[in-house]
């Protein structure tokens, strides 16, 4: 699994391919329901928190429309 986290700090579906928030978020929380988060780069993944978790948020209500600038995230 860790070799699937790409560059940015997203995970992608296997090496060498595109980071993805749904691959994302369940390659971090495998990795945390094992206890094994640190073998992760999650300063990486933690610098683009608010793209993530915007990403994810958003994800969720795909028929709402949703505009980014009344999406508040707390820190």
């Amino acid at each position: 699994m860790r070799s699937c986290q790409t560059y940015e700090g997203g995970f992608a579906g296997c090496p060498g391919m595109e980071a993805h928030g749904g691959y994302s978020f369940c390659g971090l929380a495998a990795l945390v329901m094992l206890g094994k988060q640190h073998l992760c780069d999650l300063r990486a993944l933690l610098a683009s928190y608010n793209c993530f978790v915007l990403l994810l948020v958003t994800r969720q209500f795909l028929f709402a429309k949703v505009q980014y600038s009344q999406l508040v995230i707390a820190e």
